[in-house]
């Protein structure tokens, strides 16, 4: 027992093992077969000792070069997620799929076709995000390495398309001024750029500016700044009036400085009484010429002159 004492005795014909290697008790197969698993690559001596009870034990040795299998990574699937975007916003896609031949974990690492990667990812993670600074079209894809042996790396996987453009900008707009204003009435202007999207453009006015009312609608559409132009009516006389002008597309909305303008001056009404008062007489056929003085409300006088000719008694 002493040299294969190492190893726990087994009952009678059996076998047992342990990391030093396989024992059998009684055992009388004539060749015996056992198996035996190396999990360390290398040269190593196999010993076949045969020992009975207090007789010197007989022992063979044999050389045993133990190869372990090449190991690979199988091509990961083609990555998964959205197929277009705005530049500056973050898209996750998803791979996965591979395997090693010899079990160990795999990690994933994606390339994002603008000279980026994800670096690789810790093991069980199969999906990153990237956002690109860029617009253009392009092709994402997919790598996976064992994490045991980091230099086995697998093939790239087939190319995912995402088509990135840049995001639509909102309508530039101007606030102008008013034109053609009267009493009640007036023409506002401005310019918008539709930065190529169709835009919806109003004025807003109104006495202060908070406004209150809006004209209708118009839209507009091209990527050049254009007139606008819109005539407002039954505004009060003799009052200012602040306006702007507010445009939006897809891109969002965008609006003008409030600017202000004063309707015409309202019409003058005034209270008169004349002097003399009573009456003129005109003796009929002869001229003549007279005058009265008419005083206003707010005090000043006016002296009015008419004349007369061949007219008979006139009372004024």
């Amino acid at each position: 027992m002493g040299i294969c004492g190492s190893i726990p005795t087994p009952t009678a014909g059996t076998c047992a093992s342990n990391t030093n290697g396989i024992k059998c008790n009684g055992i009388t197969d004539n060749p015996k077969i056992v198996n035996y698993t190396y999990s360390i690559a290398g040269n190593h001596t196999a010993k076949v000792i045969a020992e009975r009870g207090t007789a010197t034990p007989a022992e063979s040795r044999y050389a045993i070069t133990v190869n372990m299998p090449t190991e690979t990574v199988s091509t990961p699937s083609t990555p998964s997620g959205t197929t277009s975007g705005a530049t500056g916003t973050s898209y996750s896609y998803t791979t996965g799929g591979s395997v090693s031949n010899l079990g160990n974990p795999v990690q994933y690492l994606f390339d994002w076709g603008d000279g980026a990667n994800s670096g690789w990812l810790p093991v069980g993670t199969t999906n990153a995000a990237h956002a690109w600074s860029l617009a253009g079209t392009f092709s994402i894809r997919s790598q996976a390495r064992s994490s045991t042996n980091t230099s086995i790396v697998s093939g790239w996987s087939t190319a995912f398309t995402v088509n990135i453009s840049a995001p639509q900008q909102p309508p530039t707009v101007t606030t102008g001024s008013a034109t053609g204003i009267g009493q009640t009435s007036a023409t506002l202007n401005g310019t918008v750029n539709p930065n190529g999207a169709s835009t919806t453009v109003y004025f807003q006015y109104g006495t202060t500016s908070s406004y209150g009312s809006q004209t209708p609608l118009q839209t507009f559409t091209g990527s050049t700044s254009q007139p606008v132009t819109q005539s407002i009516s039954n505004l009060s006389c003799g009052t200012t009036y602040h306006f702007n002008i507010v445009a939006s597309n897809v891109g969002g909305p965008n609006n003008g400085v409030d600017t202000t303008f004063p309707t015409g001056s309202c019409p003058t009404s005034f209270n008169y009484s004349l002097f003399p008062s009573g009456n003129i007489t005109v003796t009929r056929g002869a001229s003549g010429s007279n005058s009265i003085t008419a005083t206003l409300v707010s005090g000043q006088t006016q002296s009015v002159s008419f004349s007369t000719s061949g007219l008979g008694s006139v009372n004024k």
